[in-house]
């Protein structure tokens, strides 16, 4: 009695499928398709196969060849399949062609592995990569844990329903050029030994390469993303590039870790979010020319640099206009980030170290005629932890820019450094009791944290003027009279307005003594100046033996000294700018 063979496969629906063909031999206990048997005769082989497709083509409503072993080369090109393909975990050990194939059914392949070439597509010259006539999958496609061992070309492919590459290995050179994915794409979880090419490839819906492993270099040079699309949680271990791809949808690079150059050159970025968030760059990495809409926001935060970064616009400023969370970035000294004609307008940087960052043809926000950075934080903290974070945000600024020479720019950011201090000593949580917060009020009050001619002119002329009012003889002080005539009014005399008298004491009289007043205003410069006075007989200023005056004199002399000084740097950093 001759045995069947004893391959049997349960379906997901829980229906047992066996064989009943006869055994191939009595050893194994299978027929010539499942045996694992890989010497077994390629003729007994290719008879079988082509019986059984025959067969299950005209006759059943699927071809299901699951579990086979392929001893010969398998070559459907050009043929039209109406039904539902199984060919789970299946191992061929030769070349395998599906090009220019319509599969109008499921297609399966899960689990399968495959020792030599698969051409989806016939390979052809890469100038004449579009007239390849291309392979259509029509329904669901399953890939799921396959091993590709040898050179795979998907090139010019469509997939109308969504396909399946979740844990496969490609350990080979992959084509994916110019395929399109008109459905969910997902690569969740593959790995890459092999270089990998999706070259103006188009994904249409979602694409899903999370978890992924690329040992090899990739190319996404002009390929499109309409949907969704995830790269989180990947290392790239070799040079990958995305020179000139479109982002129509949400991009999540978050986790991801890039071991060598990663090349973002005139990529779109149009969708809503794009997130690097804790994602490792250990290479250079270049962001130049690339495109962004005003509603895109951008995610670096917890992301780390320890190669060459570069963000630089060549036809126009990046990020115009675009909201994007720098915050918390790890940059290693060695290499520096460049920002080269860039929109910094609503950057976030809590927590990043500007020092080492190279600036060049850049736009900061401004606030009050002075350039500043976009004061928005991304948690929701008190009003103290806020003010010490720009403090030192600010304090950074300044120091990178002055040690760039730009003494112009970073005079702006000294000033709200000082602001952001003055606010924190402000604060009941961290209020000064030395009294620090009152003398960075009148610093900033008398000369703008030094950094105003104007408001320490101004400070130090009434400083001149008001002791010039001081040292007038008090019979002729328009101060005493001003003061005099105001009172009187005030005092319901409405009357005495109409008054001759009321003309002559408030407006007449003081003008009269203009000649006292001159002197009053030249002792005033001469004691500001540390000079004595020219007259010392003169009747106008014998007021040596008061002690008002003297004290006057003594308090102008010890207060004159921190004006002029207040000017002296505020020249000075004007002139340094």
């Amino acid at each position: 009695m001759c045995k069947r063979c004893k391959f049997k496969f349960k379906e997901p629906l829980g229906k047992i499928i066996t064989c009943n063909v006869v055994a191939f031999n009595d050893k194994d206990g299978f027929c010539i398709l499942h045996s694992k048997n890989e010497n077994k005769d390629p003729k007994m082989f290719e008879d079988a196969f082509k019986f059984k497709f025959d067969k299950q083509e005209k006759e059943e409503d699927e071809i299901n060849f699951n579990s086979v072993t392929f001893v010969i080369p398998i070559d459907f090109s050009n043929k039209s399949f109406e039904k539902k393909i199984i060919f789970q975990n299946c191992k061929f050990l030769s070349e395998v062609n599906f090009s220019g194939c319509e599969f109008k059914g499921e297609v399966n392949f899960s689990d399968s592995i495959f020792e030599k070439e698969v051409y989806i597509t016939t390979f052809q010259p890469k100038e004449k990569i579009n007239e390849i006539k291309y392979t259509t999958f029509y329904e669901y496609t399953n890939f799921q844990k396959v091993t590709f061992n040898g050179f795979v070309n998907f090139t010019n492919a469509r997939f109308e329903k969504e396909v399946d590459f979740n844990s496969s290995k490609f350990n080979d050179i992959t084509y994916f050029c110019v395929t399109k994915f008109n459905s969910k794409a997902d690569f969740n979880s593959i790995e890459y030994q092999g270089e990998f090419d999706f070259k103006e490839a188009r994904f249409e819906k979602e694409a899903d390469f999370n978890s992924s492993k690329f040992n090899n270099e990739i190319e996404f040079f002009h390929t499109t993303f309409n949907g969704e699309t995830r790269f989180n949680s990947i290392k790239f271990k070799e040079n990958i590039n995305f020179q000139s791809t479109t982002f129509n949808n949400e991009i999540n690079f978050s986790n991801s870790i890039f071991q060598k150059e990663a090349i973002f050159e005139k990529t779109n970025f149009l969708g809503n979010v794009i997130n690097f968030s804790h994602a490792e760059f250990k290479d250079k990495v270049n962001f130049i020319d690339i495109e962004t809409l005003a509603h895109t926001s951008f995610d670096f935060s917890n992301s780390s640099f320890y190669g060459r970064a570069l963000f630089r616009g060549k036809e126009k400023r990046l990020f115009k206009n675009v909201e994007v969370d720098f915050s918390s970035v790890f940059v290693d000294s060695k290499a520096p980030i460049d920002f080269n004609s860039v929109d910094l307008s609503k950057w976030i940087f809590a927590h990043t170290n500007l020092r080492e960052f190279r600036f060049s043809d850049v736009k900061f926000d401004e606030k009050d005629g002075r350039l500043s950075l976009y004061e928005k934080l991304k948690d929701d903290i008190n009003e103290s932890r806020k003010n010490n974070i720009f403090e030192k945000l600010y304090r950074e600024l300044r120091c990178n820019y002055e040690n760039q020479k730009d003494y112009f720019h970073a005079g702006d950011f000294y000033y709200w450094e000082r602001e952001y201090k003055l606010k924190r000593l402000k604060n009941k949580e961290e209020h000064s009791k030395d009294g620090n917060e009152f003398i960075l009020f009148l610093y900033k009050f008398f000369s703008g944290y030094g950094e105003s001619v104007k408001n320490s002119l101004i400070s130090l002329g009434f400083l001149w003027l008001y002791f010039a009012f001081v040292y007038m003889p008090s019979e002729n002080n328009f101060i005493i009279y001003s003061f005099y005539s105001f009172i009187n009014f005030y005092n319901f005399n409405f009357l005495y307005i109409f008054d001759t008298n009321f003309t002559f004491d408030f407006f007449y009289k003081p003008l009269v003594n203009l000649e006292s007043f001159g002197k009053a205003l030249l002792h005033s410069l001469q004691v500001m100046c540390f000079v004595r006075p020219f007259d010392e007989s003169d009747k106008i200023l014998q007021f040596n033996n008061n002690i008002w005056f003297l004290t006057a004199e003594v308090i102008q002399r010890i207060i004159s000294p921190i004006f002029i000084t207040l000017l002296i740097l505020a020249i000075r950093q004007r002139v340094k700018r």
